[in-house]
């Protein structure tokens, strides 16, 4: 009885011996990719008008791009303004290149809201205005 006690025992700490110096199996590791800092707004339904007829919506996913987050919490206070802003943007002047429904002017609509983030929180504030057309998404 006392040899099967002992080879039992024996095997269990040789079987714990080997579980501890099995190699540990690394845990994937995750690629950091530096953030950038921005600010994502909310939703921007802008009516594509031509020749004065509605011809669809975009549906625009807004990110505003910052240099750094030192004013990030400033610029948070600010988004009800300049969603207002760009919302009175977006329905006054034509969003699409050329008259085409289906191809905004991203460069041109993006320089006019930059503009209008600059007079309402200051210059250098936001560094760029980046969107897409959510609303493809869908089609």
């Amino acid at each position: 009885m006392r040899i099967v006690a002992g080879l039992i025992l024996g095997l269990s700490i040789t079987g714990v011996a080997f579980a501890s110096s099995a190699p540990k199996k690394k845990s994937p590791s995750t690629v950091s990719t530096p953030s950038v800092p921005s600010v994502q707004m909310p939703m921007l339904v802008a009516p594509i008008i031509i020749d004065g007829q509605l011809a669809h919506y975009a549906y625009l996913s807004v990110t505003l791009i910052l240099p750094d987050d030192s004013n990030k919490l400033m610029l948070l206070d600010k988004i009800p303004y300049i969603q207002d802003a760009f919302l009175r943007e977006v329905h006054g002047l034509p969003i699409v290149l050329n008259n085409d429904p289906n191809v905004l002017d991203d460069e041109g609509l993006g320089s006019r809201l930059l503009s209008l983030c600059e007079g309402i929180v200051g210059p250098g504030i936001v560094k760029k205005v980046a969107f897409r057309d959510s609303s493809k998404d869908f089609q």
